[in-house]
């Protein structure tokens, strides 16, 4: 049985991506030893069948301010050094993936590269428009070589890119990697766990409409403008009702806070914990529409949520910000797109989907033909594909 080590600064099993990842190498017939953080508690060695968690350092709340974040993930590309060579000698891995971010986190395997292991980058988030989203004070120009120089360094050090939309692929073949060096692997839904809720009938809702949205809620998500939007939609519909489920940036669930408080929405707009990864397709199913209210700007323009494939995997409608990557993966009549930062016509659509089943059930049945298309049970095939070859594995 071929081991496979995975280095990330992110949590298993929180992280979707490498759950997902980590699960399928584990169904075809690897051993998958997993570096990480821990949170919540979580044990510093924690084994799940033929996966193994080694958490080697604890989550940071503070992540989100960049200073602390470049000192965390230094610190945090030592321990996993001297782990990744003190587990190298009793497992010798067959091949290394490298979750990003940061890119330069793919160095800690130098010594596995020399020794001629397969590296894989798997790049979650490109570091650039991240960063400049984040912290939109980074507009010298040399800071933005540093990161460019960094990102390309780091590709030529991997023997293969994975990355997780077309956006994000064009990019990267725009500043100078070779097309053929880059796998698309999207974060999409498994049809198996979100499965299709057929409906006998779609009718009219005048009341009480339910509306969801699930995953981190940071500024560049949009949150306030769904906070927002809730004040038009109960105008037209009474009594419905936004639920949000993530993990909060602090400040900004201070601010949603207030903004509630201010709109007298506290009846409307609930803003709940993280959902344990079991409850999502019930809590899923159990809604009328969907939210996407990302922010229209460059770096959310490569994002294809995987929330959306969730929702238009399960069959409920979608209403999201226009988003690139978002229109290149589902048709014009899959999901409705708002063209602005709108609040009024979020609203708008909300309604219009509410008082029009019709139009409901024409995004739900393209939407399922879309998500059907890239699912996870493509995804993954494309995925140990890809392994399989790098490992000379059959």
């Amino acid at each position: 049985m071929k081991t496979i080590c995975m280095i990330t600064i992110s949590s298993y099993p929180h992280d979707p991506r490498i759950r997902r990842e980590v699960e399928e190498l584990e169904k075809n017939g690897y051993e998958i030893d997993i570096i990480s953080i821990s949170f919540e508690n979580q044990k510093e060695v924690e084994k799940y069948g033929n996966i193994t968690a080694y958490r080697v350092a604890k989550y940071l709340p503070g992540r989100e301010e960049l200073i602390p974040y470049l000192v965390y993930s230094f610190l945090y590309m030592i321990k996993s050094f001297f782990k990744l060579q003190q587990l190298h000698k009793k497992r010798k891995y067959s091949l290394i993936q490298i979750h990003n971010m940061p890119d330069y986190l793919i160095f800690v395997a130098f010594i596995q590269k020399l020794l001629k292991v397969p590296l894989i980058l798997d790049i979650h988030d490109l570091t650039l428009e991240l960063f400049e989203e984040k912290w939109p004070g980074l507009k010298y120009k040399f800071i933005k070589r540093i990161i460019k120089k960094i990102e390309k360094i780091s590709c030529s050090f991997a023997d293969h890119i994975i990355t997780v939309t077309e956006g994000c692929k064009e990019k990267l073949v725009q500043r100078g990697v070779p097309s053929n060096k880059i796998t698309l692997i999207l974060n999409t839904a498994n049809i198996k766990i979100f499965k299709f809720s057929t409906r006998s009938e779609y009718q009219i809702i005048n009341k009480n409409a339910k509306l969801i949205y699930h995953g981190t809620v940071a500024k560049r998500f949009g949150i306030h403008l769904i906070i927002d939007a809730m004040k038009f939609v109960i105008e037209k519909i009474p009594g419905s009702v936004i639920n949000i489920y993530g993990r909060y940036d602090s400040n900004y669930k201070s601010y949603l806070n207030e903004r509630i408080s201010v709109l007298g929405l506290s009846e409307n707009v609930k803003l709940n914990g993280v959902l344990d990864r079991d409850e999502v397709p019930d809590v899923i199913r159990n809604s009328d529409i969907g939210v996407v209210p990302y922010l229209n700007n460059p770096y959310m323009h490569l994002a294809l949520p995987t929330k959306a494939c969730e929702f238009a995997a399960i069959g409920i409608p979608i209403v999201s910000t226009y988003l690139h990557t978002m229109a290149l993966t589902f048709g014009s009549d899959s999901i409705s797109f708002v063209n602005s930062e709108n609040p009024e016509e979020f609203a708008d659509r909300i309604i219009e989907l509410c008082l029009n089943p019709e139009l409901r059930k024409l995004r739900v049945d393209e939407a399922y033909q879309d998500v059907s298309k890239i699912s996870w049970e493509v995804m993954g095939k494309q995925y140990t594909d890809l392994i399989n070859h790098l490992t000379n594995y059959n």
